[in-house]
């Protein structure tokens, strides 16, 4: 029997353990404490990764791994007004105890009732630690001036029960040969510098129970490819670029399609370094393609994403809810959506890594500002969460977008004699993009490729009121962020931008040949 299949039958019984666990640790410390715990909650994570990686060489990489990520969060106080370890590190608890080797603690495989009561009782005994001592810290600091946000601490939640367990069959023999011609197809092309093929198949299963009554035990698999490149043009300057590709089904990501989009995005690259340097342009811009909802994502994440640790950043943006902040769209996350006309949708969530209900969010209609994604530490007017807390391995949730959508009725056409299209960016700050694709139409049909351009904005308030409307056909686009564990999609039409200006990005030369 091999490790994979041992890994999935020892699993499928360690719910009932950590329930066990959870409960006698959560006892022993009200027992045994002056500040009582009045919340614990343990979340085991167990990725099942299959990784090629290819580079210009060929296959430089093949592994099969299976790890166990435990988080551990103990709270103490009450809901209103609770201690929680401020500094989260690794799986929630600091370093400053000198027990470094727990910073990123390994949890056993097998199902070993020692080992695995061991490691949660170490992990909740810091966890309450830091929690005690934030809570000591944060009542000495009180004043007689109330805070501006004055919302309780942690959110009551219902508990929910929910399972599901998934057995997909992996053909990793195949894999590889697929993959190997895409490699041949894809980075055997002589202009590029470097290229890099990375490949995942990740089998992601998540057990959470905490004292509130929450049970889930869910497992889900999908499959991730990126391509990396780079290239320097006639003078000397280097260019880069890369693209995601998402499926639940292995034919979804290493189909005739996908090998169509690798390899159309390979020639556009190509055409974008051999493009023609402008001085300028000023006017309206259509995002099209892939822009759109990279423009749209970045957008989203720098203002929809509150919680208490960035309540002061975006404040400003806090007080125009009810208020028009964009052109006459709509803007939604929708959780519970895997598909949508026909293409798979990376951000499908039920519930997050808070145990919460995922719920569909209006952020905005017709332009105007609603609402933001929420978890569990409430911010503001924002009492409860909306199931958008998610994490990255061993980590602290925080709210994040699943799968996001921008709607509006669509413009017919453009009257203008030449207009700018971007159809790629590169984000170079979160207020700044630099044009990795894109072209100058004419009223003719001629078009000339460009590059070395960049486009800045003041504020993201400046960024949403540059927004015009929509144009085209509605298309959608998948990313992971940071990791191959928070992937997320946008679905959106093209979007016009309104006077913009697109100024001249300085490249350096770095090669003389």
């Amino acid at each position: 029997m091999n490790t994979l299949l041992i890994s999935i039958l020892i699993f499928s019984g360690t719910k009932d353990f950590l329930k066990k666990e959870l409960h006698r640790n959560f006892e022993y410390l009200k027992r045994n404490s002056e500040v009582k715990p009045y919340f614990i909650l343990y979340r085991i994570t167990e990725i099942e990764l299959y990784y090629l990686e290819y580079g210009k060489a060929g296959l430089c990489e093949e592994r099969k791994t299976v790890s166990r990520a435990p988080y551990v969060e103990v709270r103490v106080g009450d809901y209103r007004e609770d201690g929680v370890s401020s500094n989260f590190f690794g799986s929630g608890f600091s370093t400053r105890y000198d027990f470094k080797n727990l910073a990123y603690p390994k949890f056993p495989l097998e199902d070993e009732e020692y080992a695995i009561r061991h490691t949660l009782w170490k992990m909740t005994d810091f966890g309450y630690k830091n929690a005690v001592s934030d809570y000591y810290k944060r009542e000495k600091s009180k004043t007689a001036f109330l805070p501006e946000d004055t919302s309780a601490s942690f959110s009551k939640e219902k508990p929910v029960n929910y399972k599901k367990r998934e057995m997909k069959k992996v053909n990793y023999k195949r894999i590889k040969e697929i993959m190997d011609k895409f490699y041949s197809r894809v980075l055997k092309v002589e202009f590029l510098y470097s290229g890099k093929l990375s490949f995942y198949f990740i089998r992601k299963k998540r057990i959470i129970v905490n004292t509130e009554g929450t049970e889930i035990e869910d497992t889900g698999s999908y499959f991730l490819m990126r391509v990396s490149v780079s290239a320097f043009d006639k003078e000397g300057k280097r260019y880069s670029s890369s693209r995601e590709f998402f499926g639940y089904e292995i034919d979804e990501i290493l189909g005739k399609r996908c090998l169509q989009e690798a390899i159309s995005f390979i020639e556009d690259f190509k055409k974008h370094v051999n493009g023609n340097e402008i001085k300028g342009y000023n006017g309206d811009v259509v995002l099209g393609g892939i822009s759109s909802a990279k423009f749209i994502s970045n957008l989203v994440k720098n203002t929809f994403f509150l919680s208490k640790d960035n309540y002061d950043n975006l404040k400003s943006f806090i007080q125009k809810i009810g208020r028009k902040i964009t052109a006459d769209i709509d803007v939604y996350d929708k959780p519970d959506i895997d598909y949508f006309n026909k293409k798979p949708l990376a951000g499908f969530l039920l519930y997050d890594d808070e145990g919460v209900r995922s719920e569909h969010v209006n952020l905005i209609e017709r332009g105007i500002l609603k609402n933001f994604l929420l978890k569990r530490e409430p911010v503001s007017e924002f009492s409860n969460s909306n199931g958008h807390a998610r994490s990255a391995l061993y980590s602290k949730p925080f709210p994040f977008m699943t799968n996001v959508f921008v709607k509006d009725l669509p413009e017919k056409n453009l009257l203008r004699d030449s207009i700018l299209i971007i159809e790629d960016i590169q984000i170079r700050s979160p207020l700044s993009f630099e044009i990795t694709k894109g072209f100058i139409l004419y009223k003719n049909g001629n078009k000339r490729e460009i590059k070395n351009l960049e486009i800045n904005f003041s504020s993201f308030e400046d960024m949403w009121g540059k927004i015009k409307g929509v144009l085209g056909n509605m298309s959608s686009f998948n990313f992971f962020e940071g990791n191959p564990y928070i992937p997320f999609s946008i679905t959106t039409y093209d979007i016009i931008l309104k006077d913009i200006n697109v100024n001249p990005l300085v490249k350096k030369k770095i090669r003389n040949d």
